[in-house]
């Protein structure tokens, strides 16, 4: 099994940031180590003992210059592992997530860049002018039926509006 390393960048939400390191300890494949680079003001790492209790290492970064980009670098270059995952800090995963992914990469053919879609559970109910922009979308090829592509008039897909994610491992133009 690949060493697998977590990388969350956050900015001052410790309550999303509990419930997403919480799903993060309920893994049926634990990874191996969680890196939290923190741009805002925490005063502890949280569920730093449910972690380690799980043998999941923690690594803790703060930052003083704002930034997603720099964070998630700050973690790569903290990162041991050989398969990196980013998340949101308000992102909350299923329990078999890192399994999930790491079958997808053993599928994968040794590709060094691949991704794993997700859905959204807790997202609003669509309302009626939603679906009439989607659909307006759609007819003009401003929104297409398949994640990840790159349509003819030059837009792309808009990510989880399609309704219909991919569920198997499939060429994309874009992540």
């Amino acid at each position: 099994m690949s060493k697998t390393s977590i990388i969350i960048p956050t900015f001052n939400r410790p309550a999303e940031l509990t419930q997403c390191i919480r799903s993060v300890t309920e893994q049926t494949v634990k990874p191996s180590e969680l890196i939290l680079v923190d741009d805002g003001e925490l005063s502890t790492f949280p569920l730093k003992d449910d972690c380690e209790s799980a043998g999941i290492q923690c690594r803790y970064h703060k930052k003083s210059q704002p930034g997603l980009t720099a964070s998630r670098n700050a973690g790569i270059a903290m990162a041991t592992g050989e398969i990196l995952f980013f998340l949101d800090d308000d992102v909350e995963l299923f329990p078999d997530y890192v399994e999930e992914i790491l079958r997808a990469y053993a599928l994968s053919n040794g590709s060094p860049v691949m991704g794993v879609g997700g859905i959204i559970a807790n997202s609003e109910p669509v309302t009626v002018f939603q679906r009439g922009r989607h659909f307006f979308d759609r007819l003009f090829l401003v929104s297409g039926p398949c994640e990840g592509k790159v349509l003819r008039s030059g837009f792309s897909t808009d990510y989880g509006s399609t309704g219909r994610p991919l569920s198997d491992i499939t060429d994309v133009d874009f992540l």
